[in-house]
């Protein structure tokens, strides 16, 4: 399931990310923070379960911290 990123540069400071907070963009953080781990990376023979196990629940809490944010109005 293919998930729509969209940035946008604020005052040319810094980017801004709109992601839907779903299980897509949870397995997708989950992901990239797996490769970024583990030494088989893209070619580990259980990648999205090995994923999800390890990093599933820090990828839901950050996004979940970051949607419930108050962020300034600049942003």
């Amino acid at each position: 399931m293919p998930v729509e990123t969209k940035t946008a540069s604020t005052a040319g400071t810094c980017p801004v990310i709109y992601v839907a907070v779903d299980e897509a963009t949870v397995l997708s953080l989950a992901t990239g923070l797996h490769d970024q781990k583990c030494r088989a990376a893209g070619a580990c023979p259980n990648r999205r379960n090995h994923a999800m196990d390890c990093f599933g629940d820090h990828a839901r809490n950050t996004l979940t911290i970051l949607a419930r944010t108050p962020w300034p109005a600049e942003h």
